[in-house]
């Protein structure tokens, strides 16, 4: 690994799925955003969140699916629904009967 570039895959491959956040203010206002790399280094992740104008970010976790899940949970009455930021992350929940639990 070459200076300026850690955390690398298991394989020792620099570009891998990545998740991180960072705060954006805005007219008075503050936003949490989270940013989802399919393929990317930590540079790559920093100058993503600067282009955004992020005050503060940080690399949240690397490498696959359950580490980087990401899903809102909206409900409608008494049911609870999902929706992935990434299909594939869908196969991390679980159900009790016809009832979704939440990951988290």
């Amino acid at each position: 690994m070459g200076i300026g570039n850690w955390s690398g895959s298991a394989d020792e491959r620099l570009r891998t799925l990545r998740a991180g956040a960072c705060v954006v203010e805005q007219a008075g206002r503050r936003f949490l955003v989270y940013g989802y790399f399919s393929s990317a280094t930590p540079r790559a992740m920093a100058r993503v969140f600067l282009a955004y104008g992020c005050s503060y970010a940080m690399h949240l976790d690397m490498n696959a699916l359950e580490h980087t899940y990401l899903a809102l949970y909206p409900r409608s009455g008494s049911r609870l629904g999902v929706e992935h930021l990434v299909p594939g992350m869908s196969v991390l929940d679980k159900s009790l009967g016809a009832t979704l639990m939440p990951r988290f």
